[in-house]
């Protein structure tokens, strides 16, 4: 009985929304801005959007420390998720937060069993490597489920997402506060693509990448 309701239920909330609501996001030269995180907040917690929360669920992130280089460079998770750090190097690093309320600070070792972490709070976590100063990456956590990072043409779709008014944001380390800060309302399903233009020209992404190259003693 509990899987018929929980069939109906997810009928309900795709049959009530549109299928495909897409979303263009490009940078302030016109050129499709790829890479960006693309969230929703609703306005008003309906019946349907209560639901389609309690419905989501999202398997664990996985960051890895490949080639001396955070690997994705920039990850989103919902509060709650463990996130996964790896090392598939074989030399040691040194893992770090940068931001005061959500410190972590450990080694991972060639080898070495993973280190699994979870937050509860909304929040954007910059990371670095003790040992290999020029690695950096991000970690984006949400309180809204409804998410998506745009692909290389800068797009993204939200599939099948309750009716309703919206708050759409945007997250890149390197956006300006102007495009991190701005707010734009929508109101799902979309009758056409919507478009956005980034206010300002963002800031080029690190290559993580040093010209004095080494490796730090394995006793570290």
């Amino acid at each position: 009985m509990a899987k018929i309701f929980t069939l109906l239920l997810i009928f309900y909330l795709i049959s009530s929304s549109a299928f495909a609501n897409n979303i263009t996001i490009n940078r302030s030269s016109g050129l499709p801005a790829a890479g960006i995180v693309v969230y929703l907040t609703a306005k008003q917690n309906t019946a349907e959007i209560i639901a389609a929360k309690k419905l989501f669920h999202q398997s664990p992130t996985t960051i890895s420390q490949h080639q001396k280089k955070f690997a994705p460079y920039l990850s989103v998770v919902a509060t709650n998720t463990d996130v996964t750090f790896n090392n598939l190097d074989d030399i040691t690093h040194h893992v770090y937060s940068v931001n005061a309320n959500s410190q972590f600070d450990f080694k991972l070792r060639k080898d070495s069993t993973e280190k699994s972490l979870s937050f509860n709070k909304k929040q954007s976590i910059s990371m670095g490597c003790n040992i290999h100063d020029w690695m950096a990456g991000h970690l984006l956590v949400l309180d809204t489920p409804f998410y998506g990072i745009t692909d290389e043409k800068g797009r993204l779709i939200f599939n099948a997402l309750p009716k309703g008014n919206y708050i759409l944001s945007l997250y890149h380390p390197q956006l300006k506060k102007t495009d991190l800060q701005d707010k734009h309302d929508i109101q799902l399903p979309l009758n056409q693509t919507y478009k956005l233009t980034l206010q300002r020209q963002m800031a080029e992404t690190p290559s993580q990448q040093s010209l004095d190259d080494f490796d730090f003693v394995e006793n570290y």
